[in-house]
């Protein structure tokens, strides 16, 4: 062999160590979310990762009902001064989605939770009222908790990112079962504080299942924003003229 090829082979060796070492993939990295910065002092890698294939939150579901007050049509009492006027839902659920590919996943939610509906009208059986003068009964609280059970099917469309975040649609198909409900009445009467409290399960004026249609924008890795119509009945309609409040907005923490 040739003293020049001797030399070429070694000076090309001796360049690919150089280059291995000043490379930053050679380096130890640590991943954070969705960046790996390089633990070199004088080397730092950017790469950005699509969201992970499968995951698996805890999430907390936030909204309030549009509109905000339940008109039940029901009874004769009308209300003096509600201070509870907004209708609104907490729930908690785990939320699973697979990322099938690059732009779009499926997924599902399960949770449990309650919503509050603020009731215009006083809805206190007459013989618990009685021998009160009703002109004199003012309202402070009327409220109907109703206790549910929800499922969610939901297809994602990954939309694109902003920095570390990325910003994604779902759309879904949610169903709810409605395990009781509890109708709480506070009121002033004279100097005193009169409440009413009635818990029920399995009510026969409520249907234990309904469905509906959900949107989603995830805004953030922590946040989404949301809104949904429930589309059936939660109070039978032999039973009560206006169902409960179908409109809802909200917020998602993860």
């Amino acid at each position: 062999m040739k003293k020049t090829t001797i030399i070429a082979i070694i000076f090309c060796a001796v360049l690919g160590i150089a280059n291995a070492q000043k490379s930053p993939m050679a380096a130890d990295t640590v991943a954070y979310g969705y960046l790996r910065i390089s633990k070199s002092p004088t080397d730092y890698i950017y790469e950005k990762y699509f969201p992970d294939r499968y995951r698996l939150r805890l999430v907390l579901n936030a909204s309030f009902m549009i509109p905000t007050r339940w008109v039940s049509n029901q009874f004769l009492f009308p209300m003096a001064d509600n201070q509870n006027r907004v209708s609104r839902s907490f729930t908690f659920s785990l939320d699973n989605s697979w990322r099938l590919v690059k732009c779009y996943g499926l997924g599902f939610r399960l949770g449990f939770g309650s919503s509050w509906y603020s009731v215009d009208r006083n809805l206190v059986p007459v013989e618990s009222l009685v021998p009160m003068d009703l002109s004199e009964l003012a309202t402070v609280k009327s409220n109907l908790k109703v206790t549910k059970f929800d499922l969610e099917l939901l297809q994602r469309f990954f939309l694109g990112s902003a920095g570390s975040n990325w910003w994604y649609l779902d759309t879904g198909i949610f169903g709810e079962w409605n395990t009781g409900s509890r109708y709480k009445f506070v009121g002033r009467y004279g100097d005193e504080r009169f409440k009413y409290k009635e818990r029920r399960y399995w009510r026969n004026d409520m249907n234990h299942l309904d469905y509906g249609v959900r949107l989603r924008v995830g805004i953030t890795r922590f946040a989404a924003i949301y809104g949904q119509y429930r589309i059936s009945n939660i109070l039978k309609k032999d039973k009560f003229a206006n169902d409960l409040p179908k409109w809802e907005v909200g917020i998602q923490i993860f």
